[in-house]
């Protein structure tokens, strides 16, 4: 995916549609920077896929947007899993499948998100009981396919040869041996990228273990919504004053 491409479809991770912004985690300016270049992208399927997916729900291809989710979801995106869940629950671009709804959704929330943790349980409160053991049952199954311990494997292998490729220690593929003016040998980065280095180089973005912690953070922010409960009391009636214009009987006169 170019750099072009990718500029246009990074304002939907910020500001997407209501049904994917409450979903989607929020970065930082200078996290954007190294994660918008092609490098980043070709070493991390997460975030290509979940952004690709993204793409395609803006252009209305309901199935490609649906199979790009499915790779990202691949890779242990608890993003691209919770979008799949509301996708398939909502029927917004497929025939409403609730159950598989619930059962992404349970996947979204298998580390303890707070967000992704409380649409589960709304959707489980909406299911019927057959619909609940069906849900439990096909949870089940896709975990064999995206469940953190075979896709957090998927990832980490994508994770530790971006980081072989960025400090020069293996040969670049061809579609990344581009001019280089200056910046971060073996990443294809050019001073011109407004990348800084150090941030390029922060391990978060390329050691599994640090990785995991910063998806943690970020996910983390993702509260759920707020909801004051006000304890209902019966009316009582205001006592009135016994002097003054709103007195109900007239003041005794003054005793001389």
């Amino acid at each position: 995916m170019g750099r072009a491409l990718l500029l246009s479809i990074l304002p939907w991770i910020l500001y997407a549609p209501a049904m994917a912004a409450s979903l989607l985690p929020r970065y930082s300016d200078s996290d954007l920077a190294v994660m918008e270049t092609p490098v980043y992208l070709a070493t991390h399927p997460d975030l290509r896929w979940r952004m690709r997916g993204l793409e395609s729900l803006e252009r209305g291809e309901s199935a490609e947007a649906i199979e790009h989710l499915l790779q990202a979801a691949q890779h242990a995106d608890k993003a691209a899993q919770a979008l799949l869940a509301e996708l398939y629950w909502t029927g917004r671009v497929t025939k409403a499948e609730r159950v598989e709804g619930h059962a992404f959704m349970a996947l979204a929330a298998e580390r303890g998100y707070p967000r992704y943790a409380a649409f589960r349980d709304r959707y489980w409160d909406e299911l019927g009981e057959a619909e609940q053991a069906a849900a439990v049952a096909r949870h089940a199954q896709l975990l064999d396919t995206f469940g953190d311990a075979v896709a957090k494997p998927r990832m980490e292998a994508a994770l530790q040869s971006s980081h072989a490729r960025r400090d020069g220690s293996r040969t670049r593929s061809r579609s990344f041996a581009r001019p280089f003016n200056g910046g971060m040998p073996g990443t294809g980065i050019s001073a011109a990228t407004g990348v800084d280095t150090r941030n390029w180089q922060d391990p978060k973005f390329w050691q599994p273990t640090e990785y995991w912690a910063w998806q943690d953070a970020l996910y983390e922010r993702l509260r759920p919504p707020r909801v004051k409960l006000i304890e209902l009391r019966p009316f009582a009636r205001t006592v009135l004053p016994t002097r003054g214009v709103l007195s109900e009987t007239e003041p005794e006169p003054a005793s001389e």
